[in-house]
């Protein structure tokens, strides 16, 4: 805690402009000022200004503040705290909605914890995704595809291609750090029908993966099986199923909901 009264009191600071343009127009003639925080990237403090005609602080208002700083300081480092989690929360959202995802976290029972802009607008218009009551129908998905993870396409209205959807199974704690909640699982929402060659060739060049390997991961990420990727690239699958491997092997995976999970967080814009 520092009092003013020695530089407040001083000629040089009564001749000052900081004294006559701010604090003598306003009837502040004394300071006391305690450091809430101080460190390298941040400086603040709490400043209580006397009028000249006001009472001086008493020994005992002195003594009082000098106990209540250490509560000020921790209101302050509480309040930084949920700033901050609440900046990254918005970040999380922000960057998932622009990478074109539509994510909903689930709970054990299947409770929607959190659904993005994307995946709520798919809820409305009952596009492949339904809901109710705060939960999403899953009844043809496992509990063993929360828990461990899985691929799978949602049908959609005639003309509509399905839906590709990866459930991520959560590590505990994960959730916890963007303030949703308890969620075992992540719901990854991608359109099959949006351009996913630009995040796969950028994956392709950061994990250096042959053209052929990017193609295929491509497919992957939109939810089709090994077997129609095959056909759809016009090889065999057994030739698919090596490609699959080579990519596993250089981005240190072993499953394709790995690779997925590895795909999603990479392409994620931040």
């Amino acid at each position: 805690m520092r009092r003013g009264w020695s530089v407040t009191q001083s000629a040089d600071y009564k001749a000052s402009e900081y004294f006559n343009d701010w604090a003598r127009p306003q009837g502040w003639m004394e300071i006391v000022g305690v450091d809430l925080v101080r460190n390298a990237t941040n400086v603040g403090g709490l400043a209580l200004w006397r009028s000249a005609g006001a009472l001086e602080l008493s020994p005992e208002a002195m003594d009082l503040l000098r106990r209540v700083t250490p509560h000020l300081r921790r209101a302050f480092s509480i309040r930084t705290a949920l700033d901050q989690a609440a900046c990254a929360e918005e970040t999380m959202k922000r960057a998932v909605q622009a990478a074109g995802f539509a994510l909903v976290l689930l709970a054990a029972d299947g409770k929607v914890a959190f659904a993005n802009e994307r995946a709520e607008t798919l809820l409305r218009r009952q596009s492949g995704l339904y809901g109710a009551h705060g939960r999403i129908d899953l009844s043809g998905v496992s509990p063993a595809a929360l828990a461990g993870g899985a691929t799978f396409n949602i049908s959609r209205g005639a003309g509509e291609s399905p839906l590709a959807v990866h459930i991520l199974p959560l590590r505990k704690g994960q959730a916890d750090r963007i303030g949703v909640g308890s969620p075992i699982a992540a719901m990854f929402i991608l359109d099959p029908s949006a351009d996913f060659e630009a995040r796969a060739a950028e994956f392709g060049r950061r994990f250096n993966l042959t053209t052929a390997e990017t193609r295929l991961l491509a497919r992957v990420a939109r939810g089709e099986g090994l077997l129609a990727t095959a056909r759809g690239l016009g090889v065999t699958e057994h030739t698919a199923r090596t490609h699959l491997n080579r990519i596993f092997s250089k981005t240190d995976t072993t499953r394709q909901a790995d690779l997925v999970r590895q795909f999603l967080q990479t392409t994620l814009p931040i």
